[in-house]
């Protein structure tokens, strides 16, 4: 299809890099004991074993990449002190921290302004994957405008310059909107370059959150069940791609292998989230009183244990907790209520912010569910090919989280996809409202 010259798009970047970099340097204004700490008080903690220490900047990922670069511990210690090896966190988030860490110094101003300038590129790189999908999938500029200004203004994208406790910034909504954007380019090429490119970006991103892996295997299902009659060719492609992701992170879990001696898959500590999700106190939510209670970054006692166990050890044994007092009912129940706080309802209970600020973060948190219910309404009976794919691909990312804990920024991969469905939905209502009017498109 011929594509005629689209000098909004840049327009429409420029917005997205504009609005971020004001809120970014208001975010600064407003708390430079974030963004200019005391590195020699953080080292001095970082070095401590009395107690567990983690950085708003960061969290455990920043405390591993410190251990790499400025404690020469290697891939160790996320809780601070000096607490053994680790695969408590993806290794692809915490070479980011590294490579700012290794170019600016540990917790410095410019390690953090790095990152978050790293974010900007990030954001203004889902503005134009959100225009390639939407032209892709719907063969329509301005609906491919409207579906890019709507990832533009995408208050969840939008929030995380806003404020400074934050570990993933956006690189994960970036990875996750990247993976599908190359699926549906190969799906349109059908050309052995595009599943190669999609492959390697699978695996890749896999590196970064072991979760994507879920979305990924909902991508191949629909490779088999469109295959038609001889689903061969299909099973083929989905081997040859398997392969190659399976190159890419097999190196990894052999490292870690010989590292903790014990086989995990990127991380070790998804039993443990398993369990914390499913204590006795939990609501669904993983709150701060939670995490005070039960998690090594926060609870002395749970931070020496950890350290005296060792991280394999100690995830084992909170499993085993989790098994001995495990209730079905109870687990379903919990299930349910993590759905809504995933989709729906803004699991902030424990917020630092207060009154409107808060109301507009419950106000636009449901945006991700409602616009997969709205889209799901309106294509309905005209529906294609790939809207299932798109529920498929969301729900799949969603699924492991529903039965672990939510917190708000675990949804955050979901928002770009949605807005690009909210985006295609105001399209069609402005077309209506077009035709019922006598106007012309």
């Amino acid at each position: 299809m011929h594509v005629k010259p689209n000098y909004i798009l840049p327009c429409i970047v420029l917005l997205a890099l504009t609005l971020r970099t004001g809120f970014l340097i208001r975010n600064i204004e407003t708390h430079p004991y974030f963004f200019f700490q005391n590195t020699q008080s953080i080292e001095t903690q970082l070095s401590s074993g009395d107690k567990p220490y983690v950085n708003d900047f960061g969290y455990e990922a920043a405390n591993i990449a410190c251990a790499m670069v400025c404690k020469g511990e290697g891939f160790a210690s996320p809780f601070g002190g000096s607490t053994g090896p680790t695969a408590w966190a993806a290794p692809g988030i915490v070479l980011i921290y590294a490579l700012s860490f290794y170019a600016f110094g540990c917790f410095t101003f410019s390690s953090i302004l790095f990152m978050f300038l790293l974010s900007l590129l990030f954001s203004a790189a889902m503005v134009v994957l959100a225009y390639r999908l939407s032209f892709l999938l719907f063969e329509n500029q301005p609906t491919a405008c409207i579906c890019a200004a709507l990832v533009a203004l995408c208050p969840h994208d939008l929030y995380i310059f806003n404020i400074m406790k934050i570990s993933d910034f956006n690189i994960f909504s970036f990875l996750f909107l990247l993976i599908f954007c190359a699926f549906i380019e190969y799906c349109h090429s059908g050309r052995k370059l595009h599943l190669l490119l999609f492959s390697f970006i699978a695996g890749i991103s896999i590196l970064f959150n072991p979760v994507f892996i879920c979305s990924v295997l909902s991508c191949f299902l629909f490779l088999i069940f469109n295959a038609g009659r001889d689903i061969r060719p299909a099973i083929q492609k989905v081997s040859g791609s398997l392969v190659i992701m399976a190159c890419i992170i097999t190196p990894y879990i052999a490292y870690q292998n010989n590292h903790l001696h014990a086989l995990t898959f990127i991380k070790s500590n998804s039993l443990f989230e398993l369990y914390i999700g499913n204590t006795s106190e939990s609501t669904g939510e993983l709150s701060e009183d939670l995490f005070m209670k039960y998690h090594p970054s926060l609870n002395t006692r749970e931070y020496h244990a950890y350290r005296a166990m060792g991280e394999v050890s100690y995830v084992r044994s909170k499993f085993s907790i989790l098994l001995a007092n495990f209730n079905f009912q109870r687990f379903v129940k919990l299930c349910m209520q993590r759905f809504l706080y995933f989709f729906f309802i803004y699991p902030g209970a424990d917020s630092q912010q207060q009154g409107w600020k808060l109301l507009i973060r419950y106000l636009t948190y449901p945006l991700t569910g409602l616009s997969l219910l709205l889209f799901l309404a309106q294509r309905w009976k005209g529906k294609n090919a790939y809207d299932p794919l798109w529920y498929a691909y969301m729900i799949s990312y969603a699924l492991p989280f529903l039965c672990t804990g939510v917190m708000w920024r675990y949804s955050l991969p979901l928002a770009p996809l949605a807005m690009i469905l909210l985006g295609k939905s105001l399209a069609v209502f402005i077309t209506m409202f077009k035709a019922n009017s006598g106007l012309t498109a």
